[in-house]
């Protein structure tokens, strides 16, 4: 019976383990998320694993040869509960992909649509209420803010910013 096991990789290794498992013939699946980190200053969105030194192999135990897996680069073995491989039930996988690629497509529309409230979570206009009037660039977006007495435009960075 094929199943998805668990694979446990070297520390950052996930994408080489990824590529050495596929070289020898083996079905593999590596989750990658989105992230926003903050590097020298500047936020950039980066591409990681979902699950940070883990990826899946589908095996059929009875049939296929797990002994390669824990001499491939990358990789430090299957991951076992005693003399059991760890594995994941039926539609967990599928699951995992289809939340991949919700996140990926998300990611990629715009967040918000022109009249949307939004609340300044943070910087010098935490706590105001804010409406959605255009994105700026990859990260910023132009937004209105009730400024004495009038709504005014400013442009502030995207993470600042929460749908209401």
């Amino acid at each position: 019976m094929r199943r998805w096991y668990v694979v446990m990789t070297k520390p950052r290794q996930e994408q080489i383990a990824l590529a050495q498992l596929t070289r020898q013939g083996y079905e593999s699946y590596l989750p990658i998320v989105s992230e926003r980190r903050r590097e020298q200053g500047k936020y950039v969105n980066k591409r990681v694993p979902l699950f940070p030194r883990y990826l899946f192999v589908n095996l059929d135990t009875a049939v296929d040869n797990t002994a390669p897996i824990r001499s491939t680069v990358g990789c430090c073995g299957l991951v076992r509960f005693g003399l059991r491989l760890a594995y994941l039930p039926s539609g967990v996988l599928e699951w995992i992909q289809a939340r991949c690629r919700e996140g990926e497509s998300r990611r990629r529309q715009a967040s918000w649509m022109p009249g949307r409230r939004l609340d300044v979570l943070d910087g010098p206009f935490a706590g105001l209420d804010a409406v959605f009037a255009a994105a700026s660039s990859h990260d910023r977006v132009i937004v209105l803010l009730k400024l004495l007495g009038a709504s005014r435009p400013v442009e502030l960075p995207q993470e600042h910013l929460r749908a209401v």
